[in-house]
């Protein structure tokens, strides 16, 4: 029968022994941990068959995946998806990782309902994005569209078109000097990239365009317009008019408004 001839400290792992045994005169070595050493009560000159050593060996496999794992999850919550990548990434076989997420399961340090919760509050609380970045994050992560759906009620309307509200008017003291209608339409699509739904937005953005006035717009319209007036100063004067007209009907304001700006600068000249 297999017998354990020595028993090595390992320098560079502390906590892990190599092991020798001997089985009809040939020698092998594993590693194991101590923990696998102390609970087998392993010692020189043991006995051993080497069914029960398979297991041991086993056993200690998969303590180790573990212990990666629970290393891996010290630093922050992490759905079934990251560990077992991980885990895949460190080598351990499929057998082994399977058995070490049920294990972590059953202890609750995975449970994917709970990640998901966690990730969306961090999110809700911490960033300005909207529902369908989240989700589409999560999902990424292996979260089941179910509980996502499920957890982003979390996330009311009523907070996702306050947040909105505060980045839209952020975003439009930026933009002094785009017209309403271009600027509209900048502000729904940086709402959109940031991932709120067309109905929040539309919420959200409709009410502070209604209550803007038209000063706002004159004083965005002689900004851009002097502007254009002086990058086509070189060209003749019909000609000027005509580019300064296109320039400014791009940017989203009105041919009345532009017609007007072009017969102020007409009788300023």
């Amino acid at each position: 029968m297999p017998f354990l001839k020595r028993i090595v400290s390992n320098p560079k792992k502390q906590n892990q022994y190599t092991i020798i045994i001997v089985d009809n005169g040939v020698e092998s070595d594993f590693q194991i941990s101590v923990d696998t050493f102390v609970r087998h009560n392993l010692y020189k000159g043991m006995e051993i068959s080497t069914q029960d050593l398979e297991k041991i060996i086993a056993e200690d496999r998969i303590q180790e995946a573990y212990s990666a794992a629970l290393h891996y999850l010290t630093y922050r919550k992490r759905s079934e998806k990251e560990v077992r990548e991980y885990l895949l990434k460190k080598e351990f076989p499929s057998h082994d990782i399977d058995v070490t997420i049920q294990r972590l399961k059953n202890d609750r340090y995975v449970d994917d309902r709970d990640f998901a919760e966690s990730y969306i509050l961090t999110a809700m609380n911490t960033t300005d994005k909207g529902v369908e970045v989240i989700r589409r994050e999560l999902e990424t992560k292996g979260i089941d569209a179910r509980i996502i759906s499920e957890k982003l009620q979390i996330y009311t309307d009523e907070l996702q078109i306050e947040k909105a509200i505060l980045l839209a008017e952020k975003y439009i003291q930026r933009k002094k000097q785009s017209s309403l209608k271009q600027l509209e339409i900048q502000v729904k699509d940086m709402l959109r990239r940031k991932g709120y739904p067309f109905s929040i937005i539309a919420k959200a953005v409709e009410p502070i365009f209604r209550e803007m006035d038209g000063d706002r717009e004159q004083e965005a319209i002689q900004e851009q317009g002097r502007k254009a007036w002086k990058k086509y100063r070189h060209l003749p004067e019909q000609e000027r008019e005509l580019k300064v007209k296109r320039y400014l009907y791009r940017k989203g304001f009105s041919l009345d408004l532009i017609n007007d700006f072009i017969h102020q600068l007409q009788d300023d000249m």
